[in-house]
């Protein structure tokens, strides 16, 4: 599928939106602001997957943790199939909250794992003293 093959895809598709709630058609800005905000996204969905991912593994690899060592790779991968999801008509309506989604509990995971590293570390000052 080309750019744009898949740029009328898309608008038919904003068109047939705009006319089930009842607007004439889409403007041209109206439409790119729709895929301006869908991209923003999903960057914002793998940026917060690559940097808590990353907090993850670090702390992994520093810990010799073998389930968090491999959290990471699965979520990398999960995340890399979710966007091929887009390709599919509709895919994005689909893709890009499974992507959120994946981002909140890779932000959940890595709490989890700071927690218990911020407890580790005070029980260990605790029985120090």
């Amino acid at each position: 599928m080309t750019v744009a093959a898949g740029l009328g895809k898309m608008e038919e598709m904003l068109d047939a939106f705009a006319d089930r709630i009842s607007k004439p058609r889409l403007s041209l800005t109206d439409k790119m602001l729709i895929s301006l905000g869908k991209s923003s996204l999903i960057a914002l969905g793998f940026l917060v997957i690559h940097t808590f991912s990353m907090i993850v593994a670090f702390n992994a690899y520093d810990e010799r943790n073998k389930s968090d060592q491999i959290f990471v790779p699965v979520v990398h991968l999960t995340a890399a199939v979710m966007t091929l999801v887009n390709l599919a008509p509709g895919g994005c309506l689909i893709g890009t909250p499974l992507l959120l989604v994946t981002a909140a509990l890779t932000l959940q995971y890595c709490w989890r794992v700071a927690c218990r590293r911020l407890t580790e570390h005070q029980h260990r000052q605790l029985n120090n003293n």
